[in-house]
């Protein structure tokens, strides 16, 4: 007795949870989608300001590698919660005030009956009364009716306005897409090098002794400000250097230097 009416509502409670955590999942991937598309579109800013602040493709990165990763782990989340009978009871009963908490009071007082322990006939009775009555309540609803589904069109909305945008900066400019991409999955690539190369010309000149010559070095990688020129006779038995000599070079600019010698006198390393 009564096993139909809570069946229907148990039956109530599962379409209803169901449609709430599909609700929710939509709800979650159209902010993934409107997070994606503004962190998408920043990617033309960040290429400038990576002039300025070499590291910010590196920030850009991992910004939008945690802005995402919140975003989808929040749709996950609600998607495969447990959302038990009673809990959808209480959210039920909060948007239908009407129904005074009957349902919620059925699904906790009929197990008792069934189980026959702590009722009297007139408890049962009364329990299984409360039953049909909430039954033909719930039979007056819609599932529609109960979700909220407000958040769900701003959120499409605020994804439409957020859109247009980002297609016309598509259209007029398509490079940038891959460009921003790049510095998404590969963000150490832009930044400042910390190593220097050094390339010194000439290499084993032959001149006449008293003869000038002009030294020039071309840096690669971190460039310096400023180079020393470093040079020596040879070496003592202990592998010392000896004759050693150090001579300013001249900053040519963009990575190149040069340092004058205007009389050869000895041989140099």
């Amino acid at each position: 007795m009564g096993q139909e009416e809570y069946q229907y509502l148990s039956r109530f409670l599962n379409r209803f949870t169901r449609r709430f955590k599909l609700l929710r999942a939509i709800e979650g991937v159209c902010l993934t989608a409107i997070c994606a598309l503004v962190l998408l579109a920043l990617g033309p800013g960040i290429a400038e300001l990576k002039n300025i602040f070499p590291y910010a493709p590196l920030v850009y990165s991992l910004l939008t590698g945690v802005v995402l990763l919140a975003a989808i782990g929040w749709t996950v989340f609600h998607f495969l919660r447990r959302f038990s009978p009673e809990t959808a009871a209480l959210y039920i009963e909060q948007k239908q005030p009407k129904l005074r908490n009957n349902l919620i009071n059925s699904l906790q007082l009929y197990p008792q009956v069934v189980e026959q322990r702590g009722t009297t006939g007139a408890s049962a009775s009364m329990i299984l009364a409360l039953l049909r009555v909430t039954r033909k309540q719930i039979a007056d609803l819609q599932i529609t009716d109960l979700l909220d589904t407000q958040r769900l069109k701003s959120g499409l909305r605020l994804l439409g306005f957020v859109t247009l945008p980002v297609l016309a900066m598509v259209l007029l400019n398509p490079s940038w897409v891959s460009g921003t991409f790049g510095m998404l999955t590969d963000p150490l690539a832009h930044l400042p090098p910390s190593k220097t190369g050094i390339e010194i010309e000439p290499k084993n000149a032959r001149l006449v002794r008293g003869a000038p010559l002009t030294i020039e070095a071309e840096t690669t990688g971190a460039l310096p400000q400023s180079l020393q020129l470093i040079t020596w006779t040879g070496a003592n038995q202990r592998g010392e250097l000896i004759g050693v000599d150090k001579l300013p070079m001249e900053n040519l600019g963009a990575g190149k230097f040069s340092a004058k010698i205007a009389h050869l006198a000895k041989t140099l390393h």
